[in-house]
């Protein structure tokens, strides 16, 4: 299950959802061929990529894009 919700109003403050923030969420979607991914993403006029493709662990590579909100969305693929 997944629940998404957005306030409108509220007490609290704006965030800064850049995705190394502190409290800042983040989508991660796994991927089977990340340079694939990339350039399918890449095909779209209406997806930001703010990172390129870089390795996070020996055995994983990501890139992050934003959601039309800012908020960070990373595409990961677990290589062997």
């Amino acid at each position: 299950m997944l629940q998404l919700l957005e306030y409108k109003a509220g007490g609290g403050s704006t965030l800064d959802l850049h995705h190394n923030n502190i409290g800042s969420p983040h989508f991660c979607f796994y991927v089977r061929d990340i340079e694939a991914k990339c350039a399918e993403v890449k095909e779209r006029d209406d997806v930001k990529i703010t990172s390129g493709i870089v390795p996070i662990a020996p055995n994983m590579r990501s890139f992050y894009t934003e959601d039309p909100d800012g908020v960070p969305v990373e595409f990961l693929q677990p290589t062997r």
